[in-house]
Parts: C-alpha cells; structure tokens; sequence
C-alpha cells in the first residue's frame, strides 16, 4: 500500500516523523513520501536511524510546495528532490510562515472589513505563530449568519472547504482574495523541483476552484509539471478516471496520497484517506523506482 502525500509536525500535520513512520508500519503502508508545505526538514530527522528504524517500506523525499494560478494557491508535489537543493530554493522563495499568515490575515480581514462583512475577531489577537489566517476568519464570520449573503454559494458558507473552493479563491465571489505576488510563480516552482532532481506533480486538483480545474489543458502546456496526483481522499471515481485519462493522453505520471494531516485534520487516515483511498501502485512504480 502507498501513500505519498503526508504531513508532519514539521509544517501543519500534529503527528511528528516517529509517530507517522509509526502509523505506516502498523497499517502496513510499502511506499511513503512525507510531503510537508514549503519544508523538508522531516528528511534531516530521518537520518537518524533510531527514527528511521521505526518503518521498514521505502521513502521517497517529497515536499509540496506553494504557488499561485489564476490568483489562486496551488500546490505542486516534488518527489525524489535533493533535499538540501530544495531546502535552498524554500529558504530564498518562501517567506516565514509567520510574516506570510500575517499579511494574510491583513489582506482577509481589511478586505472583508471594507465589503461590509460582520466580525468579532481583533486583528491583535491573531497569534501568526500558532495561528492560520483562512481558518480563523472562516471561523469567526460563520458566527454571524447576516455574513451569508456575502457568500456566491449558499453551501459554502457551512463547510470550510467549499468556502475555500467557492468564495476564497473564486475570482467570480466577492469574497476572493488574490495573492498573486505572495508565492514563487509555477515556472520557477517546477524548475526548482527539476533542479533538485525530482518530479514535479500538480497536488489534488478538484480542490481547486473550478477556475483552475477547467483550464487543465493550458496549465499542463504552460508550466509542464510531470504529473498529476491522480488519487486522493476527496475525488470522486469520476475525477480520478478523468485524471487517469488525461495523464494517459498526456503521457504524464500519477501519483497519489491521503493527505495526511492527524488530528488537525479529522476523518483522513494514512494510507486510507477518507476510507476508499486505493492509489494505483503500478502507475506510481512508472516512476517512482527511479527514487527508491
């Protein structure tokens, strides 16, 4: 069983490198990638064979790494990169997590402030340390049902990820934030991946707004990743069989992963997801035995 997409404690995921190698030894996992955001230091714990002794399948070294397209977040999935090449490229391109989470509350709060939108939050109680903008703000304008009506979608204004999906990074909701400028472009994401001697693979892509999905074609010829994570919690069959096709007709890789977060992300478990992940470990090992 694979799976290549896992967070630690070393970005948003609760569980610390120990405890997921752990975890993937007892579900019986062969084939893991600890893919952290804009991070990788998990792979500097790993040379401690202490630690390392605790799994006894293959790791591939992974990251996942932040960009934007069409103003909205999108992440790319490097794999089998030079980890200490890649940690260079973070360290120029990313700023700290801190300053970033600030100015994304700012840009949120001033913004949702000025359209109108009720909220409890102070801007000096927000703690960028400990704290990520989109999830508190969410938190705080749910608490007023007045704030609905600022929403396009009804539905979005119940659930995080369709808020997420459907109004923060919708160009067509009022509630659209673009952060264009934030985050290295697509082409010097990729290129980092490739100059750190790995793949470059668009993470979940049926996450994204539809203003990203719908425009697969032009994405793929623009920035040339190498692949698509084809398998994930949240597809439908349909969308994996839509992805499937398309890396097919594309003569691109697939990759897949549960997107593994512990307990700060309730009801997706390693290796399983959702319960019906099932990555497809043939079309992995196309290219994954290069890394192993």
């Amino acid at each position: 069983m694979t799976d290549l997409h896992i967070h630690t404690n070393n970005s948003d995921g609760s569980d610390s490198v120990s405890q997921i190698l752990e975890k993937a030894q007892a579900v019986g996992l062969s084939l893991i990638s600890i893919t952290d955001h804009n991070k990788v230091s998990a792979y500097r714990e790993l040379k401690d064979k202490k630690i390392r002794a605790g799994f006894s399948g293959e790791i591939i070294s992974g990251t996942e790494l932040s960009t934007t397209i069409y103003g909205e977040t999108v992440e790319i999935l490097g794999y089998g990169v030079n980890t200490d090449i890649i940690s260079k490229f973070i360290k120029a391109s990313y700023m700290p997590k801190s300053q970033y989470q600030k100015i994304m509350f700012d840009k949120t709060y001033n913004q949702y402030k000025k359209l109108g939108l009720k909220m409890s939050i102070k801007p000096e109680n927000f703690n960028p340390e400990t704290m990520y903008a989109r999830p508190v703000i969410y938190k705080d304008i749910i608490k007023f049902p007045e704030n609905e009506k600022f929403c396009k979608y009804h539905e979005s204004f119940y659930k995080y990820d369709l808020f997420l999906r459907k109004e923060y990074n919708f160009p067509e909701s009022p509630l659209f934030l673009n952060i264009d400028g934030l985050l290295p472009d697509p082409h010097e994401v990729i290129s980092a991946v490739h100059n750190a001697g790995g793949l470059a693979f668009v993470a979940h892509m049926f996450i994204y707004s539809e203003n990203v999905y719908k425009h697969i074609d032009r994405i793929t010829d623009k920035y040339k990743p190498d692949g698509f994570e084809c398998y994930y919690s949240k597809f439908t069959e349909q969308q994996t069989e839509y992805l499937e096709n398309f890396c097919r007709k594309n003569k691109l890789y697939m990759s897949g992963g549960s997107d593994y977060h512990g307990k700060n992300r309730a009801g997706i478990e390693l290796g399983t997801g959702k319960g019906k992940l099932n990555v497809n470990e043939n079309e992995v090992l196309k290219w994954a035995t290069e890394f192993i």
